[in-house]
Order: C-alpha cells, then sequence, then structure tokens
C-alpha cells in the first residue's frame, strides 16, 4: 500500500516565515524553507536558495550564506535571474576564504585556464608518488 502525498500550501508557510524572521528566529524559518524546498529541484528558480543564505547570514554563517547565494543564482540560470544574491554574494567573497588554511595562490585563479593546469600538474605528482610507494611497497 502506498502512502498518501502530502501537499503545503506555500503562501501560509512563506507568511509564518517572514513572521518568525521579523522574530530573529533564523533558525525557526530554515527547518520552513527546508521543508518547502524538500523534492523542489528548482529551489524555485532560486528563491528559497536566496532565502537559505539570507537565514544563514543572519546566524553568522557565512560560509553557508555565500554557498546558497550560489546555488540561488545557479538556480535562476545566473546573477541577472537572482540580483540580490548575487551582490551579497560579491560582498561575501571579500572575506569567505581559506586564506588561513591554504595559501591564497595555491586554491585562487583568475584565469579557469590555469586553474585546470595548475590541477593537472598537481595531479601527475600525486600520481608519481603513489606509483613510488607502490613500487617500493613491492620490492622484496
Amino acid at each position: 500500500m502506498s502512502e498518501k502525498e502530502t501537499f503545503y500550501e506555500f503562501n501560509i508557510l512563506e507568511s509564518r516565515a517572514a513572521e518568525l524572521l521579523k522574530e530573529g528566529r533564523a533558525r525557526d524559518v530554515l527547518r520552513i524553507y527546508t521543508l518547502m524546498a524538500d523534492g523542489d529541484p528548482s529551489l524555485d528558480a532560486g528563491y528559497l536558495a536566496e532565502r537559505f543564505g539570507q537565514c544563514y547570514e543572519l546566524l553568522g554563517e557565512p560560509y553557508m550564506a555565500k554557498y546558497w547565494y550560489g546555488k540561488a543564482i545557479e538556480e535562476a540560470g545566473g546573477p541577472l535571474g537572482r540580483s540580490h544574491s548575487a551582490a551579497r554574494r560579491e560582498r561575501l567573497e571579500k572575506t569567505v576564504t581559506l586564506d588561513d588554511l591554504v595559501a591564497r595562490e595555491l586554491y585562487v585563479f583568475s584565469d579557469q585556464h590555469a586553474c585546470w593546469e595548475a590541477s593537472r600538474k598537481r595531479n601527475i605528482e600525486f600520481a608519481r608518488a603513489f606509483d613510488a610507494a607502490n613500487k617500493a611497497k613491492d620490492r622484496p
């Protein structure tokens, strides 16, 4: 026996989310948006992703906010479809980095071809090191 399908009235949920956001309850708003997004591959053309980004920004989680703003842009088909997300993501780009973990010149490139080439060289280096380690292990 199959379960009955459930439907949600998104306008009611969106209204309640707006009320909760005014009360500073971004974590609860995320619960509402998560339920609304479940099973929606386009995230309503990026609308819900943008809302996720706003909530995470309010919660002081800039890495998650940047990710969701990026998803909003992607789902909208580009930055013109979600100009608010594009502006917010650009603002966060300045502070959301991994520079404290990885030297910037190793992971940030202004040219995609240069990035691919650096990655290709590192993959070759890893493969050679892996082969050398296996050959050393196989020697009697």
